[in-house]
């Protein structure tokens, strides 16, 4: 793609900033397809090679490689940020990001609290602090982080869904299956919340709703890879081998790297034909 050579640092922030608004710090890969992202990154791109970016362009670029799903380039532009910018809970952020997504995640984690010490009004910066600690296998720590998310937005469907997968992975699937009610009552349309919401109803011994969640899932977005896997679960747990083959396989056409659908891939292998 052309990228006009008078592109300068200012309309690169300025780009960036308007796409980004108030939106939470996105992980790699979401929103990659937009191509205003690649207008941005590019421009990016070509100011890192003059070496013309101040701190708060490399803070907006970062975020923007983020977006277009360039983890490495986002971690560098953003350590150059948080170096410049010190104070910048939204530079903190989104390093955290970039740092999780390249595998850093005790670094990840450090620079997510930062933001939060310097954001504690922010919502994202906590539900970022939220996942990170979920991805660290730090479920109480996350619990804490996803629940004061939810203080500071408690009409917005995902800071319940974040509390409700804390929930199931302690153990308290009653508990999950309320907050991704919640969650779906306020966004009825999300796949991602029945798929979650069918597991959870099936760690709770609900198989005839756990089967009804995640088909509803399916339904609204046939390419929702966490409401096949989910699906083909609730089959196998029913000796229903066959039906459940077909929804893993399902899975797998959309994504066999996927670390659930290996998972299942695994348990149905040793399963009866």
């Amino acid at each position: 793609m052309y990228v006009r050579s008078d592109l300068s640092a200012d309309v690169v922030r300025g780009m960036a900033s308007a796409k980004l608004g108030a939106a939470d710090v996105l992980g790699p890969g979401e929103g990659a397809s937009d191509a205003e992202w690649s207008v941005v990154a590019e421009g990016c791109d070509r100011l890192m090679s003059r070496g013309s970016w101040d701190a708060l362009t490399a803070r907006e670029c970062g975020r923007a490689y983020l977006m277009r799903g360039d983890a490495q380039a986002a971690a560098q532009a953003l350590s150059a940020a948080v170096q410049g910018l010190p104070g910048d809970g939204e530079a903190h952020s989104a390093y955290a990001a970039a740092l999780g997504a390249t595998g850093r995640l005790e670094d990840a984690v450090r620079h997510a609290t930062r933001a939060t010490e310097l954001k504690p009004e922010s919502a994202s910066a906590f539900g970022n602090l939220g996942a990170l600690l979920m991805l660290s296998s730090q479920p109480k720590s996350a619990l804490v982080a996803y629940s004061r998310a939810l203080q500071l937005e408690p009409i917005v469907a995902r800071r319940h869904a974040d509390v409700g997968g804390a929930k199931v992975l302690l153990g308290d699937n009653a508990a999950g299956i309320q907050a991704y009610q919640k969650a779906i009552s306020l966004e009825p349309t999300r796949a991602s919340f029945y798929a979650s919401l069918g597991f959870a109803r099936l760690g709770n011994g609900d198989a005839v709703g756990a089967l009804a969640a995640c088909e509803k899932a399916t339904q609204l977005d046939a390419r929702s890879v966490p409401g096949w896997v989910n699906l083909a679960v609730v089959h196998a747990r029913a000796k229903r081998f066959a039906e459940a083959r077909a929804a893993l396989a399902h899975a797998e056409s959309l994504d066999a790297t996927d670390v659930r659908v290996r998972q299942v891939r695994e348990e149905l292998a040793a399963a009866p034909k």
